[in-house]
């Protein structure tokens, strides 16, 4: 098992689902979900995790360039992956103000979604 403690954020049950699905094949076994970005900043904020996957937008106040923000004002080694729709990550071709470690597009191909998580954890 591995001991890296994940945080999920995403408003959609079947996508959120999916990850939490793909990170448990990967034998991450403590993945936290939670549906909106601002309850997601409350807990980024307890500094207790390795890793944030968030969705850009979860249809509310916060969004998830406040959650990648709110990871880098720690100053630690969380990292963050950002999950965009294609269509904004292909065209996004401005500089984040709070750059995430890895930008994912969906829909994603499952071996994607493993190889982004993997290679954003080896980081550390």
């Amino acid at each position: 098992m591995k001991t890296e403690k994940i945080l999920l954020i995403g408003r959609e049950a079947t996508p959120r689902g999916i990850m939490l699905a793909l990170l448990n094949h990967m034998g991450y076994q403590q993945v936290y979900e939670v549906m909106t970005c601002s309850n997601g900043i409350k807990e980024v904020r307890t500094g207790e995790y390795t890793l944030v996957i968030t969705e850009a937008e979860t249809g509310e106040d916060a969004n998830g360039f406040d959650v990648i923000k709110a990871v880098r004002q720690l100053g630690g080694n969380t990292k963050a992956i950002l999950v965009l729709d294609k269509e904004t990550a292909a065209s996004e071709d401005r500089g984040f103000a709070d750059q995430p470690d890895a930008v994912l597009g969906k829909p994603f191909e499952n071996e994607e979604f493993q190889k982004v998580v993997g290679l954003t954890l080896r980081q550390l």
